[in-house]
């Protein structure tokens, strides 16, 4: 594992040179899934990350810098030196909105040395993962009520949620939720400060009507489905991130989201968020992002190598255009327990009674866990103990 001063030597040590290797900005657990899914096939892995457990099984091929803004310039100089000894461009692949929000700024510079996980124009990009943006001209899908800038503070119809248009902000909660006027205008002169915010219409429903959708279009319309999930529960246990998900096949949402592509004409990957409203009685878009999603490992369980597939067409186009959804129709069940636990918690549901019952009905994926790759595992559970450890510290000392 290597920090700031990078040692290009070590980090390119027994590389092949002669093909792409791939570097990933490695945010969080959905990152692993990236890096397994390429190392079975000899693919060799370089990664940058603020969290030791991601990139420790990488040796020296890790780079661990803690400031997440400093990513870009490292990323950046790495290419550049690989340039020098190769003539191979890295692919660059990431689970992390902020480092998308990097890729898109320092655009022109990193695809001199980077093949992008996004197509070459750029305001495709942007119409569709721009909330604001994606509002506009859909023609068959149904989009939240969205307020961008002054009109929020018009709002009359409530709930509503607001979210902060910096991914660099941090916040105890993913999303505020106003209930009233009053509520509205605190959470907005909270956030006019901190980048601004975006205000939608709350689509009622449990957790239970989240869907999502992770796929990838190349410019010929050539499109890979690698999974798509229905949201068990999340923690906190409203608007917060998911921590257990089972696969599912709907033909319907399938549909939706190539269309949705083909429309904005959008290639790369694209991680696409419904739910499905009793009131509208159909599928309503959340979002759309450009990046691999948490649960990005549960696509070597279900069978159809999407991590791969997508880097073999970043290499190599395929021409036709097609819908692939290879999977082995199993219900795989992905948890990731140090949130999913304290969220059965909160339902007051018996853990351990419904992890059995996960293994008995298919398979039962841990987020971390692999019996392959049990080092980064070990570290992981050693970090939790260390953070869960200062919480206390804190609480008990104030400090």
């Amino acid at each position: 594992m290597q920090n700031k001063n990078i040692d290009y030597n070590l980090l390119f040590n027994n590389i092949n040179l002669n093909k792409n290797p791939v570097l990933i900005a490695m945010h969080n657990v959905g990152s692993l899934g990236i890096k397994r899914g390429l190392q079975k096939h000899g693919i060799d892995i370089l990664g940058i990350s603020h969290e030791k457990y991601l990139i420790a099984a990488l040796n020296d091929r890790g780079i661990l810098i803690d400031d997440k803004n400093d990513w870009i310039k490292y990323i950046i100089e790495l290419g550049r030196k690989f340039r020098q000894v190769s003539n191979k461009k890295i692919v660059f692949f990431t689970d992390g909105d902020q480092t998308m929000d990097q890729m898109i700024e320092y655009f022109d510079e990193i695809k001199e040395y980077y093949i992008l996980p996004i197509g070459e124009n750029i305001e495709e990009y942007k119409n569709i993962t721009d909330k604001e943006l994606l509002r506009n001209n859909l023609k068959e899908i149904r989009v939240p009520k969205t307020y961008v800038e002054n009109e929020q503070y018009e709002i009359e119809e409530f709930p509503v949620i607001v979210k902060p248009l910096s991914h660099t902000l941090r916040m105890k909660k993913k999303v505020l939720k106003a209930n009233n006027k009053e509520e509205l205008n605190e959470f907005l002169d909270q956030l006019s400060s901190k980048g601004g915010s975006v205000s939608q219409e709350v689509i009622e429903g449990e957790t239970e009507n989240l869907y999502c959708i992770t796929m990838y279009r190349n410019d010929y319309g050539y499109c890979v489905i690698g999974n798509i999930v229905k949201k068990l529960r999340e923690y906190p246990i409203e608007n917060g991130t998911g921590s257990c998900h089972i696969t599912v096949d709907n033909e319907k949402l399938i549909d939706l989201s190539v269309k949705l592509l083909e429309e904005k004409n959008y290639s790369g990957i694209a991680m696409i968020e419904f739910k499905y409203s009793e009131k509208y009685n159909e599928f309503v878009l959340i979002e759309v992002n450009g990046r691999f999603p948490i649960e990005a490992n549960i696509n070597d369980k279900i069978g159809n190598d999407f991590v791969y597939r997508i880097y073999e067409d970043l290499i190599e186009t395929e021409t036709k255009s097609k819908v692939v959804f290879d999977w082995n129709k199993v219900n795989a069940y992905w948890v990731l327990q140090s949130y999913d636990i304290r969220a059965c918690i909160s339902k007051k549901i018996d853990w351990k009674k419904e992890y059995k019952i996960y293994k008995e009905k298919g398979y039962f994926i841990d987020s971390v866990k692999d019996k392959d790759d049990m080092l980064t595992y070990k570290i992981y559970k050693k970090e939790l103990i260390l953070k869960a450890l200062k919480k206390v510290r804190k609480k008990i000392l104030g400090r």
